[in-house]
């Protein structure tokens, strides 16, 4: 029997539909939530399929579901995308490549302040991931990143 396991938050429309969608075409597969507390590099993983919901908010997630590729499981949502998903380095390549781009600025939000931070009145943006106009009629688009 073929295992499907899903990987999802607060979510409850799709993940119950879905099991018992799948159940009920008896087609030999089987869906289940899958369970996570820690993954070691030899530990299989039991599923040939992997319907992915929520690990663009937990890291972890999205490291378990590289390690399921890496073994062959099919990961709806790839994991590998995600990490292509980030403004500052799209607006410095576009720039690069002679594209026009708003100015971007990443800026990392945390309840402590590291060694080697800016102060962030240094900003020419402030965060809110919006597009605005600054002074002397410059585009800037800011873009905040989450430690919690």
């Amino acid at each position: 029997m073929q295992k499907v396991g899903l990987i999802v938050g607060r979510e409850w429309s799709f993940p119950p539909a879905l099991i018992e969608e799948v159940a009920r075409r008896d087609a030999g597969v089987q869906v289940e939530y899958v369970q996570l507390g820690g993954t070691s590099m030899d530990e299989p993983i039991p599923y040939a399929v992997i319907v992915d919901r929520i690990s663009h908010e937990v890291p972890y997630y999205r490291t378990y579901l590289k390690h399921a590729v890496l073994q062959g499981v099919t990961v709806v949502n790839n994991p590998f995308m995600w990490t292509s998903d980030d403004k500052l380095f799209d607006a410095s390549l576009a720039t690069r490549l002679g594209v026009p781009s708003p100015k971007t600025i990443a800026r990392e939000i945390s309840a402590i302040r590291s060694i080697g931070t800016r102060s962030p009145r240094t900003w020419a943006c402030r965060a809110f991931s919006r597009t605005r106009t600054e002074a002397g009629g410059r585009r800037c688009t800011s873009v905040t990143r989450s430690t919690s």
